[in-house]
């Protein structure tokens, strides 16, 4: 839709005025996103919608969270969602029509699968629970505990 204005310059200008715009905020835990591969990416796609794709670097943090930011026309189209890095897709969403704010959104996947190996964090003189699992609690020791007591 255009409409032609005049201003007080005497000039014809053309606006294409928007119903209704669509903006997307993503937004993960910084330390997550650390963990993600340097080539990372997030890919919005749709019919008729321009295909976006946000590098990791795109994210703008906020405190503990990093925002991704998708914007498009018309709340009733619906979009993909896919996330790639490391030679690797993960389809995250799927013909989700994420403009209406009533419908529920259907994760196929997350970013699990991209996800780098976290470092394991030892504090001197006390226990993380990152070293070995205690004997007393191991499945085999945990299950005859359990079986005793039923």
């Amino acid at each position: 839709m255009t409409k032609q204005v005049t201003i007080e310059s005497g000039r014809t200008h053309t606006f294409r005025l928007v119903r209704s715009i669509v903006e997307l905020h993503l937004e993960w835990p910084v330390h997550l996103v650390e963990r993600l591969p340097d080539d990372f990416m997030l890919i919005l796609s749709g019919p008729q919608i321009p295909k976006q794709e946000k590098t990791k670097s795109a994210g703008s943090s906020d405190g503990d969270l990093v925002r991704f930011e998708f914007q498009w026309e018309d709340k009733t189209k619906s979009v993909q969602l896919e996330a790639s890095g490391n030679g690797q897709k993960v389809l995250l969403w799927r013909e989700q029509v994420a403009g209406n704010l009533k419908a529920e959104l259907a994760w196929e996947d997350r970013l699990h699968p991209l996800l780098g190996n976290h470092a394991e964090v030892e504090v001197p003189g006390q226990a993380t629970g990152s070293g070995t699992v205690p004997a007393d609690l191991r499945n085999a020791e945990s299950d005859d505990l359990l079986g005793d007591l039923v």
